[in-house]
């Protein structure tokens, strides 16, 4: 059973957004729930997006969300 005070949730914009992160390590889901692409990278979010891809939705490596399209990012082990 994970603690939640490693857990933080909002939303910017038409992304939803979920973040765990600890000593060792962080993980950000993002999810597009809107009509318009959205590029990760120029969202206005309270902390630093992790650097690696670790799962799209669609199988894509890249951090661009098409509408319902999901992305788990993260750093660290």
């Amino acid at each position: 059973d994970r603690e939640r005070r490693n857990l933080g949730a909002g939303s910017v914009g038409d992304v939803l957004w979920v973040r765990h992160a600890t000593a060792v390590g962080e993980r950000v889901l993002l999810w597009n729930v809107g009509q318009a692409a959205v590029d990760v990278d120029r969202l206005d979010l309270p902390f630093s997006l992790p650097a690696q891809v670790l799962l799209h939705s669609e199988g894509r490596e890249h951090r661009r969300l098409e509408r319902g399209e999901a992305v788990l990012l993260g750093a660290g082990s």
